[in-house]
């Protein structure tokens, strides 16, 4: 068995065990040093991982070999899909993709100056049962799957900083960490630990427009002190290095910006490639290609519908925005990114629209562009259409954003936001979004587009047509016996018209009358001796007339009885008996003490008389209360009756 495959089976066998080499003292790499196979050793590595740790020489390179290097291999730049640098005492972090498990992997350590000092096998091991997505510097929240019961936490610089129990998926919220931030996420189910590398990627990164105008070169990164580099991709043939063109550091907050001068001006770093590194381990956490945009300026799609004009053009520079005729309608400057907003009245469907940008300090060289005004019409959206109706003539497709006002009392409001579509229409042709009613009051916001366009037309309002309808706390109804029954209904608007059916649905008004203030009273002959329910519309102007509310109310008082009506045996040594005659049916009798108090209730009577049974009314001579209730009615008034003494 040759040397190289024993010394690859020990590396295997020491990575299972999670061992790490012991490294020389006293090595720098940016001294010269002789190839060591013991110069670099590596912590376990997994699929699902997004970081390879270890340690090596101090300030050392390491590199992930892709494809097939030179066969000196110092031309690590090009040959190796990520790398990262070494600090002083030789502990690495490099940032890699997900390489697929039971993948062997070539490590390979270099000086700066690319001077190879080792090279080493990477067995990347299986992942677990748990599944965990990347970790954005933008939505601070660790996502994945797992099992029952599983202990999540989140651990950086050996400090717990977000930690949960989950059974199946993790949605685990984390403190704002820039990108960079190296983390451990221990997962623990019973006796089970997995532990994964990971690290914060980017997606706050981001460049102003820059064309020859350009005097700076300005963007974010998100990550505080981060490393940029403008490289152009040539190198020397001795030593090998990418030549970097400008390399400048963020600040605290992770923006940059830098003047152009006599050496570094925008053509010498056109399409030069543009790379953020972490300010530690130098691992290359963006990469993007560095061209220089045409100074024309861009607009967005705009509509007759448009309150305004936007688009990019270089920073700094004014901007005239011209019609068909010709005309200036418009003026404005673009922002420090090269954004410009600017708003416009009665744009024209068909028109031409021109917009020039040219730099205050030269103002004869003008760059445009020209764009035509979309022709879009919506109809009027309100609160009985169950579909948005229009026309474009952009677009093939639509999204419908209804952002609702939920009031849950007086003192507070929620709101919430709803989707609806994506709906596919023609342009040209008439198109029917089927919403559902909307409520009066919501907010609509439609968004067209096609391909990679897109518009979303200024927010609508639906119309209020049809009147609030009367909340039934807001009507009090007083069933009098022998007059007038009386209806009155508060917290109105003065004219609106109050409608007062017995029909939920069809049937004449009983009464209809206007409002002369917010309170409306009517007056009804008879609305029936027993409980019942009436129907209340209202109607204010300009709107048409409102839902139907049932409010029930109550019956009349039931007729007193006649003393003549009821007989009372005060027996000794059994219940007492009280009889009562002429009866309808369903009447229910109950029968009060002297002092007020309820001492005998009937059953609903089932004939035209009812028989009480009561264990003691007295036993000497006495009075007592008799009511009765008829059905749908209320209570009668009390009427007295004596009774003799016991035997």
């Amino acid at each position: 068995m040759s040397t190289k495959i024993v010394r690859c089976l020990i590396v295997y066998i020491m990575l299972a065990s999670n061992l790490l080499f012991s490294l020389p003292t006293g090595v720098s790499a940016d001294s010269p040093y002789q190839m060591d196979p013991n110069n670099t050793t590596v912590q376990r590595y997994q699929y699902g991982d997004d970081v390879l740790t270890g340690k090596t020489v101090p300030n050392a390179i390491v590199a992930f070999v892709k494809g097939n290097p030179d066969g000196d291999g110092i031309n690590w730049r090009f040959n190796y899909a990520h790398y990262a640098k070494a600090d002083s005492n030789g502990n690495f972090k490099l940032f890699s993709a997900h390489y697929s498990s039971g993948q062997i992997l070539d490590l390979d350590t270099f000086t700066s100056t690319g001077e190879k000092l080792d090279s080493d096998k990477v067995y990347v091991f299986k992942g677990s049962y748990h599944m965990l997505d990347s970790i954005y510097d933008t939505t601070h929240e660790l996502i994945g799957t797992t099992v029952k019961n599983t202990k999540v936490e989140v651990i950086k610089d050996g400090t717990v900083i977000a930690s949960g129990v989950f059974s199946s998926s993790i949605k685990l919220s984390l403190p704002e960490l820039p990108a960079g931030t190296f983390l451990t996420v221990q997962l623990t189910t019973g006796s089970n630990i997995d532990r994964y590398q990971k690290m914060v990627q980017s997606r706050k990164i981001s460049l102003t427009p820059t064309t020859k105008w350009s005097s700076f070169v300005k963007g974010e990164t998100g990550i505080p002190n981060a490393k940029i580099i403008f490289t152009d991709g040539s190198y020397d043939w001795y030593y090998r290095p990418m030549k970097i063109n400008q390399t400048i550091l963020a600040n605290s907050d992770g923006s940059f910006e830098f003047s152009f001068d006599n050496a570094i001006t925008s053509t010498l770093l056109n399409n030069n490639t543009f790379q953020v590194l972490d300010p530690v381990y130098e691992n290359v956490l963006y990469e993007q290609k560095f061209t220089l945009r045409s100074t024309a300026p861009t607009i967005s799609l705009i509509t007759q519908l448009s309150t305004a004009i936007t688009g990019t053009a270089t920073p700094g520079s004014n901007i005239k925005i011209i019609d068909g005729m010709g005309e200036v309608i418009a003026e404005g400057q673009t922002d420090s990114k090269g954004n410009y907003n600017i708003p416009v009245s009665s744009l024209i469907g068909g028109d031409l629209i021109t917009v020039q940008s040219y730099m205050p300090n030269n103002m004869n060289e003008v760059a445009q562009a020209l764009t035509d005004v979309e022709k879009v019409y919506v109809e009027e959206i309100n609160e009985v259409n169950e579909t948005i109706d229009g026309t474009s003539t952009f677009g093939n497709t639509a999204v419908v954003e209804v952002t609702f006002n939920n009031t849950f009392s007086s003192l507070s409001a929620n709101t919430s936001t709803k989707k609806y579509g994506p709906y596919a229409f023609s342009p040209g042709k008439m198109f029917k979004l089927k919403t559902g009613i909307l409520p009066a009051g919501a907010k609509v916001k439609i968004t067209l587009a096609a391909y990679s366009k897109k518009v979303t037309l200024p927010e609508m309002t639906v119309k209020q047509v049809v009147t609030r309808a009367i909340s039934p706390s807001q009507v009090t109804v007083v069933n009098y016996k022998g007059k007038a029954d009386l209806i009155t209904i508060k917290g109105i608007t003065k004219n609106s018209i109050i409608k007062v059916y017995n029909k939920s649905t069809g049937g004449l008004a009983l009464i209809k009358k206007q409002a002369t203030s917010t309170q409306a009273t009517l007056s009804l002959h008879q609305l029936g001796k027993v409980s019942g329910t009436i129907y209340f519309t209202i109607t204010s102007n300009g709107l048409k007339e409102s839902k139907r509310v049932a409010v029930k109310y109550k019956g009349e008082k039931t007729d007193s009885l006649k003393i003549n009506q009821i007989k009372i045996y005060n027996n000794k040594k059994k219940k007492d008996v009280i009889l009562v005659n002429n009866l309808r049916r369903n009447d229910v009798i109950r029968v009060y003490s002297k002092s007020g108090k309820l001492i005998g209730v009937s059953s609903p009577s089932k004939g035209n008389s009812l028989k009480i049974s009561i264990r003691q009314i007295g036993t000497k001579a006495g009075k007592v209360y008799l009511t009765v209730t008829s059905g749908g009615m209320l209570e009668s008034s009390k009427t007295g009756k004596t009774f003799k003494t016991e035997k």
